[in-house]
């Protein structure tokens, strides 16, 4: 039985907003195109990937769910995660495809900021 590759992931988290112990995300990536023995995942069952997003804090996790893409999606947005400004966090994902899912993908590592971002026009 085939499996399919990790994710690519990570491609970019960006802050889009915090309050004290919350932040929001856009998190994206890029979805696998081959299965673990090198062949190919055809076009048309790309569109269908959906991707689970996880955040913690290690490498090794644990793992807390973020969120959770849309058919063939390569982003959340605007994504709940509570951090505490200075800590390091690490986002990782899983791909499921026709009820294969992959291993977790590489860990990308996010410093969130020890001072809350400018307000908009300051």
């Amino acid at each position: 039985m085939r499996k399919i590759a990790a994710s690519m992931f990570m491609i970019g988290i960006l802050l889009a907003a915090g309050i004290a112990g919350a932040a929001t995300v856009d998190i994206s990536w890029t979805n696998p195109t081959t299965y673990n023995d090198g062949s190919p995942i055809a076009t048309v069952d790309q569109a269908n990937i959906v991707t689970s997003v996880y955040v913690g804090g290690t490498i090794s996790g644990p793992w807390t769910l973020v969120g959770t893409s849309v058919a063939g999606g390569t982003s959340l947005t605007g994504a709940s995660v509570t951090m505490t400004r200075g800590t390091t966090y690490y986002f990782t994902a899983k791909s499921t495809l026709n009820s294969m899912t992959s291993a977790y993908g590489t860990p990308t590592s996010y410093l969130y900021p020890n001072l809350a971002p400018a307000a908009p026009g300051s």
